[in-house]
């Protein structure tokens, strides 16, 4: 660290000119004190590129300080002082980005100051000049005007910028905003201007008072976004830069207008909802998904309620599983009450499934938790004196039953406790009946598919598993005969799993937590190692993401362990929709608790080159990150 000390006689007035500045912004700083640097008496605290405004002291004595890291070196600075005679305070100038109102600068005036819209005054709005013998200064010092990170904004308007605008915004730095408006208002946002660091430095909106509420949009690179509307009256904003580049940043204005729409009336659980527009005659539609049966009114419509403010005519719907119900149709879904939680003690729930008269029935328990004092009984025919399929109780996830002998079975789940588990998600499909010479159809395994057509002796089908899935049984299944008996499958059906972890090493792939899209289990400890080729980094995009906030949490590492730099620790619904790794690993890992579990997650990974696109006047080629020696015959373009 350089210090440097100037002196003048006493009585004589200090001022200190900058004739040249660049120094690495944040990390090489120069320090002005009014007095030694023991009087915490400080002038001005700079860096960067911008030549600061002249500085003068109320003392005879100015120290400097200038400290520099151990990275980036500039040109540094030069400084010119002078001392004269005072007879008057010396003129406190306007501060950038700010006004002044006064003139007066004889001992007992005040000028008053006030910044521009999204400034900030750091310091007094007034400042008064005192006269201590041959001494005259402004007490206290001039302010300044600065663009604050973050804070909290309540005003009917009013601009949001970026810490520093319009200059380049500091690195390292987590700004949060909060607007909150009237209850009867919803938010407009325009982007003025935008210019962040892409793929490193982030702006995230979100749709109410924080972070754990929907996800707008995140935004970098240098494209103007479109405005954006708030569906209730606060927005939370949050700024992320890293520890490098940094760009010009963002000037933002929010207005606040009547709200002319219902607000959005959010989701049913187990449902799938068409509609998106609020405004006034707007409506929505709910579906259940498949086993599960609406209670309420499926559509709601956005009307002008007695009080004059926008609303729904109806309550939320909800999509509950029954304790028992009737199903017909070639496919469908059986489910136990109140899945996917766990289902109540004291039900005897009976289920009767049909299909077409020329089929017969294959059905597969997709998942099976119970106590081991609740049982589901499964019968070959119509009623409970048709005889037993199979009987089961704990734990038979993925597992398929005996073909039925006609076109229906009947369910009976008995849950007498006093322990409870998740229960049953049990599909069922119409198959052909089978002969002595043609095994049975064989369904496609859920999330997976099968490859083959042909049911007869001696043919084989084999299976493979979507994205993200494993297949867990036999890959191929083979149709033989059996001596004075039907044609029969050598082995079970596969069914398609997530694992719980994994080393993925392809250059692109899906990661999904165990059991999706159903939720994931609770007591989970999964890791995934992602590698590519050296040369590339990782980029992640967030498909879905809900887990239980703050309990269940999934942790991304920029590198092969979880000793590397840790990329984000995420829970709840909040996650950027995409994440990228500087490095050819990506390790994560995902923990969930002892109780409440979500939907989960589905992540999508890809490979990326830095440089490895180059453009032909007929085409372009993507080439590999690494070198090329296959090329060397080509006439490539400078890279």
């Amino acid at each position: 660290m350089l210090t440097i000390v100037i002196q003048i006689d006493f009585g004589l007035d200090f001022s200190l000119q900058f004739l040249a500045f660049d120094t690495e912004a944040s990390h090489d700083i120069l320090k002005v004190w009014d007095g030694p640097p023991e009087n915490e008496m400080s002038l001005r605290e700079v860096s960067g590129s911008l030549l600061p405004e002249g500085i003068h002291s109320t003392l005879n004595l100015v120290s400097i300080q200038f400290e520099t890291d151990f990275y980036i070196s500039k040109s540094g600075f030069a400084i010119e002082f002078s001392s004269s005679v005072a007879t008057a305070c010396r003129d406190p100038g306007v501060p950038m980005n700010g006004s002044r109102n006064g003139d007066g600068r004889e001992p007992g005036d005040t000028v008053t100051f006030q910044c521009d819209p999204g400034y900030e005054l750091q310091g007094e709005m007034k400042i008064t000049c005192i006269q201590v013998e041959n001494r005259y200064y402004w007490q206290p010092s001039p302010p300044v005007c600065i663009a604050p990170c973050g804070g909290n904004l309540t005003g009917s308007s009013g601009f949001i910028l970026s810490p520093n605008y319009p200059h380049p915004y500091p690195h390292s730095k987590d700004c949060d905003w909060l607007i909150a408006v009237n209850p009867d208002y919803v938010l407009s946002l325009a982007f003025i201007s935008f210019s962040i660091e892409p793929n490193y430095d982030f702006l995230y909106i979100y749709d109410g008072p924080d972070s754990n509420s929907p996800l707008i949009g995140s935004f970098q690179d240098s494209k103007l976004p479109e405005r954006i509307e708030s569906s209730s009256n606060t927005m939370h904003l949050a700024f992320r830069s890293d520890g490098s580049v940094s760009y010009t940043g963002f000037h933002l204005e929010y207005k606040a207008k009547l709200r002319e729409s219902c607000f959005d009336p959010g989701n049913v659980m187990n449902s799938t909802r068409l509609g998106s527009d609020y405004k006034l005659g707007s409506t929505v539609t709910f579906y259940c998904e498949a086993g599960y049966v609406l209670q309420g009114y499926s559509t709601l419509t956005c009307i002008m309620g007695d009080d004059g403010r926008p609303g729904w005519n109806r309550a939320l719907p909800s999509c509950q599983a029954p304790c028992g119900s009737r199903s017909t149709g070639s496919e469908g879904t059986v489910l136990s009450p109140n899945f996917p939680r766990n289902y109540t003690t004291g039900h005897s729930c009976v289920y009767s499934i049909s299909v077409p008269r020329e089929f017969v029935l294959f059905g597969q328990f997709v998942l099976f938790q119970t106590s081991l004092n609740d049982v589901v009984d499964i019968y070959d025919g119509p009623t409970q004196q048709s005889s037993l399929l199979s009987s089961l109780s704990g734990s038979h996830s993925g597992e398929s039953l005996p073909l039925s002998t006609g076109n229906q079975i009947t369910i009976k789940f008995t849950t007498v406790g006093p322990e409870t588990a998740k229960g049953f998600h049990f599909v069922y499909q119409a198959v052909p009946r089978t002969s002595a010479t043609q095994c049975s159809s064989v369904p496609e395994p859920r999330f997976g598919r099968r490859i083959g057509n042909d049911f007869a002796v001696g043919s084989s089908v084999t299976f493979e598993c979507s994205p993200g899935y494993m297949l867990h049984g036999s890959s191929a299944i083979r149709c033989e005969t059996v001596p004075d008996a039907l044609a029969q499958w050598n082995d079970t059906l596969p069914t398609c799993v997530v694992p719980c972890g994994g080393i993925l090493t392809a250059r692109k792939g899906t990661i999904l937590s165990p059991g999706y899209p159903e939720p994931y289990d609770n007591n989970l400890n999964c890791v995934w190692k992602v590698s590519v080729p050296e040369g590339a980094g990782i980029q992640i995009q967030v498909v879905s993401f809900a887990t239980e906030h703050n309990w269940d949490s999934l942790d991304f590492y920029d590198g092969g362990d979880n000793n590397a730099p840790r990329l984000g620790s995420y829970s709840g619904t909040t996650i950027p929709q995409l994440l990228n790794s500087t490095s050819n690993n990506l390790y994560l890992n995902f923990v969930s608790d002892i109780s409440v579990s979500a939907a989960g997650f589905h992540l999508e990974y890809t490979g990326k080159c830095s440089h490895n696109l180059y453009a032909w006047a007929s085409e372009e080629v993507e080439l590999p990150c690494t070198t090329l020696p296959w090329c060397q015959d080509l006439d490539l373009p400078p890279s």
